[in-house]
């Protein structure tokens, strides 16, 4: 059964544009068409997909997963976590949403949020130097993302821990 989200991406996305664009080089002259239809055949085969990708994308993205769990209070950039794991930043970002259901930003802000969560109950540390430690600018920062996360302060949760 197809989806409409599925026949959007055949009827009016880049699927159609790609094999379009492969008719139209089909028609071109020969001696200049061969570069225009390997590059709309690689197009067409990155829009459709093959059998192998979704493994390959899953192993990436769990790779992506545990250096972001590595660096999980450190700064890092898409840019050079792509570079690392040999792929573009693009495809990397795709991957990642696909296979954990969100994006790395997002996961990596839920892990930071549940480390912060794990100091607040089981240390005394200020909130500052917990907030710093869990890799968030400052104390307000951490404020703003614990409280969007869980819905209460790291104040109030360290209270309803304590209890």
């Amino acid at each position: 059964r197809v989806t409409p989200a599925a026949a959007a991406v055949f009827c009016a996305g880049p699927v159609t544009r790609s094999a379009i664009a492969l008719c139209r080089a089909f028609r071109g002259s020969a001696g200049q068409a061969g570069l225009a239809i390997e590059e709309h055949l690689t197009e067409l085969l990155a829009a459709t997909g093959t059998e192998d990708e979704p493994e390959r994308d899953g192993r990436l993205a769990d790779r992506a997963r545990e250096r972001l769990a590595a660096h999980a209070c450190g700064d890092l950039r898409l840019g050079a976590l792509a570079t690392e794991l040999g792929c573009d930043p693009a495809h990397l970002a795709r991957a990642f949403r696909l296979r954990h259901g969100c994006t790395m930003s997002r996961w990596l802000r839920r892990r930071r949020v549940a480390a912060a969560a794990q100091l607040l109950s089981d240390t005394r540390n200020e909130v500052a130097r917990i907030a710093v430690d869990c890799g968030f600018a400052d104390q307000s920062h951490l404020t703003r993302v614990f409280k969007a996360e869980t819905g209460v302060t790291p104040g109030e949760f360290r209270r309803l821990a304590s209890h």
